[in-house]
């Protein structure tokens, strides 16, 4: 019974090892990562098909049919320089345009990516990464202190 108690607890253990998220170091960083946009297209069909209103329901599916073929024409590709900089290179419709930020990790092991060329976290900036599987995942804290996987992600490109 305890051999059987042990073996139950090492396995609980080694997955949930496994699947959670760590704290970022910057030697993760090294490489160019492609932005994911991880939508389930199934969930967003299955609210529109509950709303009651079939006008609605044909907007809703003719614009969500529009966004995700957008998501699918768009690369975005983040490359973590030295001296925290950030090169961020997009490419939409054939168009490309290069793009530089700065980034930081915090004592907590957070990624934080900044909206400009000057790092700042204010009250505003609630968005941040974590390694996950070998993919950087975007989470946003919450008002409680929890935090919520906005279903983005970086992966890195091989």
């Amino acid at each position: 019974m305890k051999r059987t108690l042990l073996l139950i607890g090492l396995f609980a253990f080694t997955y949930v090892a496994a699947h959670a998220q760590r704290r970022v170091n910057e030697r993760d960083l090294t490489g160019v990562w492609k932005l994911v946009i991880d939508v389930d297209k199934d969930e967003v069909r299955e609210e529109i098909e509950d709303e009651d209103n079939i006008v609605a329901q044909i907007f809703a599916e003719t614009v969500t049919d529009f966004a995700f073929n957008i998501i699918e024409k768009i690369d975005i590709r983040f490359e973590f320089l030295p001296d925290n900089r950030l090169r961020v290179e997009a490419n939409v419709f054939g168009e490309s345009e290069v793009e530089y930020s700065e980034w930081r990790i915090n004592k907590d092991g957070e990624l934080w990516i900044s909206d400009s060329d000057h790092f700042k976290v204010d009250d505003d900036d609630d968005d941040f990464w974590l390694m996950e599987n070998g993919k950087l995942v975007s989470f946003e804290k919450q008002r409680d202190g929890s935090k919520r996987n906005k279903s983005v992600y970086l992966e890195p490109v091989k």
